[in-house]
């Protein structure tokens, strides 16, 4: 069974995933080494901002895969967290800095809420599938094809990156101090399959 029935304090994860068009140190590199360092300014944001997650909520996990594991409320602080890092921080694949065009775009979220809600339950997979030595990497560049194939923006997949790396970071600290055990990494797999990442990520 998934480990369940105990709250586990957790430091919100400040780091993102591997992704072509976003330079943050990667929460876990293409080859599969461990993250050595964090980006400064994700460090301090880490360490300043906490929330309860419920290691219960694994082992209620869906097998479709499409209930979540991190409760509303996280995923808002997962969402803000990700936003107050990213104008001037994130950097594109040319290696500049993603920077707003103008006061409104700088205030505004790059993504609809619902197109954000989808990367973090595609990210908590990742997380998922990084604990059980799973090919999470394919998982994620899975989900930053589709949103170029649907038409976002560069920006819009800076942020994508971001928060995906994010909310995979968060569920793999909750649960990295465990095993993941064959039965487990067995139900992992099936919920891979069920991915939403194969579904169009909400405009």
């Amino acid at each position: 069974m998934w480990p369940g029935g105990i709250f586990v304090k957790q430091t919100l994860a400040g780091e993102n995933g591997p992704n072509p068009s976003v330079k943050f140190v990667p929460a876990c590199g293409l080859h599969g080494t461990r993250r050595k360092r964090r980006a400064p300014y994700l460090k301090r944001w880490a360490t300043t901002m906490h929330t309860f997650i419920s290691l219960c909520l694994l082992f209620s996990i869906s097998m479709t895969a499409s209930a979540g594991i991190l409760q509303q409320e996280h995923r808002e602080q997962l969402i803000q967290g990700a936003f107050a890092n990213f104008w001037g921080k994130a950097r594109l694949s040319n290696g500049n800095p993603v920077q707003p065009d103008n006061a409104a775009e700088r205030s505004t979220l790059p993504i609809s809420s619902a197109a954000a809600n989808h990367v973090i339950s595609v990210g908590e997979l990742s997380g998922i599938a990084e604990w059980c030595g799973m090919d999470w990497q394919t998982h994620f560049l899975s989900l930053t094809a589709k949103a170029r194939q649907q038409g976002f923006s560069e920006k819009q997949v800076a942020f994508i990156g971001l928060l995906h790396g994010v909310a995979q970071g968060n569920v793999y600290s909750a649960v990295q101090s465990k095993s993941c055990a064959a039965e487990q990494k067995s139900r992992a797999a099936k919920m891979l399959e069920a991915s939403p990442v194969k579904q169009a990520i909400p405009q």
